[in-house]
């Protein structure tokens, strides 16, 4: 896990929270109160509770008491369901049990869980229910125990919350690991408090899954597959898009669905609360934003938007609410869903330059759309965010504006049309001006905006938020050998002349290196980074790049739109390009690359695949390149240090949507 995603964690830690376990596990949840399940244990033939210990339970204080303590728990387990079946209670459909993980198939070399409950017998983070780890102190517990609540996270699309348990010698403390942060129950001792370690081990073996943490209203059927239920309507599920990364944040997820014959998109996140003055017309949730540009072109089309609730709580600060003189400035997130339409493909799936440059205008009209008519930033141009969308399925445009989508081109019927999605950071201002916290992804953010570094940008420009979209260009160019989502085999940012875009100690000195190669190294860093097959595509980048040297005043949209409608009309209908004749000689290797890519799908080892056992979103690098965290880069402060930092950039997504982090 990346070091910044973990000191958001420990600046969003809660200590010692008292009186969390009747709240996590309240009797409600339990098959039989915990009373009654500590004293049948006491009693019989075979007590496994005397003289103030429990019978079998291995010295927690030794050295690696791990398969030890996977036998005792088992065994409990096992006389505990034994008495629920006696007394006629509930049980969970599927068995849980206890593992010893020295061979998680999806973990890292250099890491392996210590235990895990879990109802499936692969050991793989997406079918672990909870983590524990055994220690004699809390030296290193807590990054262990996130670093399995991040995996965790990352590989199952349902989770609302991730329970671990740290076995400090004799005493147990809970981590409850949410998109808030981390809450850690005051410890108690596992034969001093019998009825508590009861309680939470007949919770965590026998509650029914929204006491685990899972998200109720994503449901099993009994056909097969899934359904999300949301405002009374059932959406089915046909895969799920993209898991971010990542724990305190949004936490996005998108599902691609059906519902009465409807292809749509279901975004789901953990968005701040804010209390709003009735007199405050700002949108600050991405579901405002979404309504106030309704009938927009060249934008999803908000279908529904709901809160999920569940047991009447429908927020992170359920957990923390006898802790309020505490939370300082812990976020409370509330768990929204918006359902949105069109599905779209990624930009990478442009089926030839024609079509790529055609998208680029509209995602650039798209942008003047929302800042003309509406007054909104969107502030997070990046390739994820453009996604390419039949002519059919593209939401009709009903609200008056200034910039209008061109008509289809008569003749080239098959362009599909782009769609500016993903409105999270967009900000309503009054003038050209955006004052609001610094937003975008970092290969794609202005020279300037990286140049003044901080946390807050203060006086970023209109024109530093159109300067991205000659980033996604350039982005698309290096990276793709043609098109259909063609990558390069022989490229990595990371090794290449353009590694300074996305690696440095600082916002500074990334911005200052990016400018050095738009401006002196353009023809031997940028254009020589090309590949070939976008040779055609160099002299509108070189007039694209004019525009921003000659300053703000000149790089306008009009001005974008005239280089990009000039490519357009440059470039011929039909191209002989091939991956068999690439002259870089991709045929084979890529053949062999899809192939592989289709088989990992198939096996659960894909980056988007169809059923929620398997891992969503890969963990580790893609080519080179690190996997990105749920939200903004946040680059750490350092002072007196030369020690390089490598900040996360995007991957790129494996299927459309129409929405993500």
């Amino acid at each position: 896990m990346e070091p910044t995603l973990l000191q958001k964690i420990n600046n969003s830690t809660l200590k010692n929270a008292p009186d969390r376990l009747p709240k996590l596990f309240p009797d409600s949840s339990l098959p039989l109160p915990p009373s009654e399940i500590f004293e049948e244990l006491c009693s019989g033939s075979s007590p496994l509770y005397q003289q103030l210990k429990w019978v079998g339970c291995p010295d927690l204080t030794a050295q690696s008491p791990e398969s030890q303590l996977v036998e005792f728990l088992n065994t409990l387990g096992q006389r505990m369901e034994q008495l629920l079946h006696a007394n006629k209670g509930s049980l969970p459909p599927t068995k849980r049990r206890w593992m010893i993980c020295d061979d998680m198939e999806d973990a890292s070399a250099a890491w392996n869980p210590g235990l895990i409950l879990s109802s499936q017998p692969r050991r793989r983070w997406s079918n672990v229910h909870v983590h524990a780890e055994v220690e004699s102190s809390t030296s290193d517990i807590q990054e262990r125990l996130a670093n399995g609540a991040y995996h965790i996270f990352s590989t199952q699309d349902n989770r609302r919350f991730v329970i671990s348990i740290a076995f400090l010698g004799e005493n147990i403390e809970l981590y409850i690991f949410d998109r808030s942060g981390l809450v850690i129950t005051t410890p108690f001792h596992i034969h001093n408090e019998p009825q508590d370690f009861v309680r939470v081990l007949a919770a965590l073996m026998f509650a029914d899954r929204a006491t685990l943490g899972y998200d109720p209203s994503i449901v099993e059927s009994s056909k097969g597959g899934r359904y999300i239920e949301m405002a009374g309507n059932r959406y089915d599920i046909i895969e799920t898009l993209y898991i971010s990364d990542g724990v305190c944040g949004r936490g996005t997820v998108c599902w691609h669905v059906r519902h009465n014959d409807k292809f749509l998109v279901i975004k789901d996140a953990w968005v701040v609360k804010i209390v709003k003055e009735k007199w405050d017309p700002t949108p600050h949730t991405e579901a405002e934003t979404l309504e106030r540009i309704r009938g927009l072109a060249g934008v999803p089309l908000l279908h529904d938007v709901d809160i999920v609730t569940v047991n009447g709580e429908w927020g992170t600060d359920a957990l923390r609410i006898c802790l309020r003189s505490r939370i300082g400035k812990i976020d409370n997130r509330i768990h929204q869903r918006v359902v949105l339409q069109p599905f779209g493909q990624p930009l990478s799936t442009f089926a030839s330059r024609k079509e790529l440059i055609s998208v680029l205008i509209d995602a650039v009209k798209a942008h003047w759309n929302l800042w003309d008519t509406k007054q909104i930033l969107h502030r997070d141009i990046s390739v994820d965010n453009i996604l390419l969308v039949h002519p059919d399925d593209m939401p009709p445009a009903t609200s008056d504006t200034n910039v209008k989508l061109p008509p289809q081109d008569s003749s080239s019927p098959s362009l599909r049309r782009g769609l500016l999605i993903d409105m999270k950071h967009a900000l309503r201002t009054s003038s050209a001006q955006d004052n609001g916290p610094r937003k975008g992804t970092l290969p794609f953010m202005a020279v300037q905006l990286l140049l003044k570094g901080g946390d807050q940008l203060a006086g970023a420009q209109l024109h530093h938020h159109l300067e991205s979209f000659l980033y996604v260009f350039i982005w698309l160019c290096v990276h793709y050998a043609g098109p259909d989502n063609a990558e390069r085999q022989n490229f990595d940012i990371n090794q290449s002349k353009l590694s300074c875009w996305v690696n440095g100690e600082t916002y500074e000195k990334i911005g200052s290196a990016k400018d050095a190669t738009m401006r002196a190294g353009w023809k031997t860093h940028v254009l020589d980074s090309f590949s070939p097959y976008f040779e055609p595509l160099k002299p509108c980048a070189t007039a694209w790049r004019q525009l921003w040297l000659d300053g703000s005043a000149k790089f306008t949209h009009n001005a974008i739109l005239g280089v990009l409608e000039d490519a357009l009309v440059s470039l011929d209908d039909t191209e002989d390009w091939s991956a068999k004749d690439d002259p870089e000689g991709y045929g084979e290797k890529m053949g062999k690359r899809k192939r592989e890519i289709d088989e990992g799908k198939e096996n659960g080892n894909g980056t988007g695949t169809g059923g929620h056992d398997r891992p969503m979103k890969a963990i580790k690098s893609q080519k080179g390149r690190p996997a990105a965290p749920s939200s903004s880069p946040q680059l750490p402060k350092q002072k007196g240090t030369a020690k390089a930092s490598r900040i996360p950039v995007p991957t790129k997504p494996s299927r459309g949507r129409a929405g993500k982090n």
